[in-house]
């Protein structure tokens, strides 16, 4: 069996099957997080990272099951995206992991749900795909660069959130020597507001994004791995944003349970 079958093999009764078409849906900003296709339902992601396309061994996918008034079945919706999709920038390769890490998130303010992608095996310095929603569900997609001498392992984790116009809107990806954050104003043509990337003295294990002292503007909370001489995890609070450091914190199980 080749490497990722058994992966492609536990999702085959979601991805398999016939894709059913879109039915138009009015957008309402904000409604329902996760709405793809703006119908009032939340949709689900399955990250299926180890899958074979084509002649890439792990190159990754996803599958988007669209949820409805009924929830989600094996009779649902669905569409199974990949670096090879009409519309989705990239190539297959060996190891790329497309969909290790995912977020979603209204980037661009138009009602629709955006969904981020991480491959964070990826040799390319673009690891990161921005899938945009629509009427009929995620369509074309554009990627945002990474620029680090440390390819590898750049986009471990992602993070998204959108609370309003600018720089109200960010994408947080962590990695294992960089933390970078992407601000607003998103567009569909892959432009976006700034970018900083931020050296970190540990590895990130993992990002998250929200109004914290609820200032109106998302925060920014990267975890390092649990280290020997902590009860927990060091954590950077707005680091690549402000470059504030917090120092280590020692929260033991019930920090990391916070991600």
């Amino acid at each position: 069996m080749r490497r990722g079958s058994a992966a492609a093999v536990a999702a085959a009764a979601v991805i398999a099957g016939t894709l059913l078409p879109a039915a138009p849906a009015a957008a309402v900003h904000g409604a329902v997080p996760g709405d793809f296709n703006g119908d009032g339902y939340r949709d689900l992601v399955l990250p299926v990272p180890g899958a074979d396309v084509g002649w890439g061994d792990q190159a990754g996918a996803i599958v988007v099951v669209y949820g409805s008034a009924k929830g989600v079945s094996a009779t649902s919706r669905r569409q199974t995206i990949t670096e090879d999709s009409p519309g989705v920038p990239g190539h297959p390769f060996d190891r790329d992991q497309f969909g290790t890490t995912t977020a979603t998130a209204d980037l661009n303010r138009d009602g629709y749900a955006d969904l981020v992608v991480g491959g964070p095996h990826s040799l390319s310095d673009q690891q990161i795909t921005v899938l945009w929603g629509s009427r009929n569900g995620l369509a074309k997609g554009t990627r945002l660069p990474l620029q680090s001498a440390y390819r590898e392992d750049s986009a471990l984790d992602v993070a998204a959130l959108s609370l309003g116009t600018g720089s109200k809107t960010k994408i947080l990806v962590g990695g294992a020597r960089m933390a970078t954050v992407f601000k607003g104003s998103f567009a569909k043509d892959g432009s976006y507001g700034s970018s900083i990337q931020t050296r970190t003295d540990n590895s990130v294990g993992s990002v998250a994004l929200g109004d914290f002292n609820r200032s109106g503007s998302p925060d920014q909370v990267a975890f390092g791995p649990k280290l020997p001489e902590l009860s927990g995890s060091p954590i950077m609070v707005n680091h690549g944003g402000t470059a504030t450091w917090t120092g280590p914190l020692a929260h033991g199980d019930g920090l990391l349970a916070a991600t």
